[in-house]
């Protein structure tokens, strides 16, 4: 199977994970990048939730946040006026821990009911629900309870962890699949950073991923310009990495240019840098002319009309 931005980024729930503590107009870039891309939804602290729902919402794209989050210690009142805040602020979507704390103690009834009042309340507003249960905390027989008692509540998807420090495994993605197919969705989240996790989640059956800073991962666009090639295409465009480039990730920017340039050469096509030219400007531009020129790329078109 062959992973391509069309078929990944409708499944893509996209994190500025690698900045957890961003300042407002860093986040607001953020939001601004992701905007560009077919993700299912952008996530978003609740305090930023009302920024991001300004700036997606009227481009028709959904906002996501979370509660009690990442360590699941939140009373059910305080969960219960962060969900009922972040849906007046325009979240579209809440993934919520359940009480691991009671979880792990046996009370699952308790547990359970702690959920119920977030169904109803996000089924009220025609949010979705999704229910972080920590799967690698949990043992088999309890990552089978917890999603048992999501399914028996009528929650639509899963959420394995919160990222901080747990890594989802395939296996975990598969276990729920087992059991549950067709029943619940499972949302893989944690550890996926590379299109080869991605693709592993996918193969196991995950409907969502968490992924940080959206789809700018070499070899998505080095598959996408294969496919282009493909399908007869003689110049292919390939949008710059510009948060790459920003944060100094000169190894990623290097290993997606020439990867894309190889790839367009060996099938007898040309490739193009494509800039979003309000991100790059004055000497970063120039930068970036030598290192794609450098790297293979047969020219540079920018939003505002510029080649060389």
């Amino acid at each position: 199977m062959k992973l391509t931005k069309s078929r990944l980024e409708p499944m893509i729930d996209a994190s500025i994970g690698n900045k957890p503590a961003p300042m407002l107009e860093e986040f607001r870039e953020f939001v601004k990048q992701t905007s560009g891309y077919g993700f299912a939804v952008t996530l978003a602290e609740p305090y930023y939730v009302k920024t991001a729902a300004e700036i997606l919402h009227p481009l028709g794209k959904k906002v996501c946040t979370v509660l009690s989050y990442p360590l699941a210690g939140m009373t059910h009142e305080t969960k219960m006026l962060q969900a009922r805040t972040a849906i007046a602020d325009g979240a579209d979507e809440l993934d919520i821990s359940m009480d691991l704390s009671l979880f792990l103690s046996g009370r699952y009834e308790e547990a359970k009911e702690d959920m119920k009042g977030f169904v109803h309340l996000t089924q009220e507003h025609n949010v979705l629900m999704k229910m972080i249960y920590f799967a690698s905390r949990l043992s088999a027989d309890d990552q089978k309870r917890a999603a048992q008692m999501a399914v028996e509540l009528g929650i639509p998807f899963l959420k394995t962890n919160p990222g901080f420090g747990a890594v989802t495994t395939p296996g975990q993605i598969r276990f729920i699949k087992q059991h549950y197919a067709g029943m619940i969705q499972v949302m893989a989240s944690g550890g996926v950073r590379t299109a080869e996790d991605a693709m592993a989640m996918v193969e196991a059956g995950a409907d969502r991923i968490a992924y940080p800073l959206g789809m700018d991962c070499p070899e998505v666009k080095i598959a996408e310009t294969e496919d282009a090639a493909d399908r007869g295409a003689t110049d292919i465009c390939v949008t710059f990495n510009a948060g790459a480039f920003k944060s100094g990730d000169i190894h990623t920017m290097i290993r997606e240019l020439k990867g894309c340039a190889d790839m367009a050469h060996g099938k007898g096509a040309k490739m193009y840098l494509l800039i979003e030219t309000p991100l790059i400007t004055g000497q970063q531009a120039e930068d970036v002319r030598i290192l794609a020129e450098g790297l293979g790329a047969d020219g540079i078109v920018s939003s505002q009309g510029w080649t060389w």
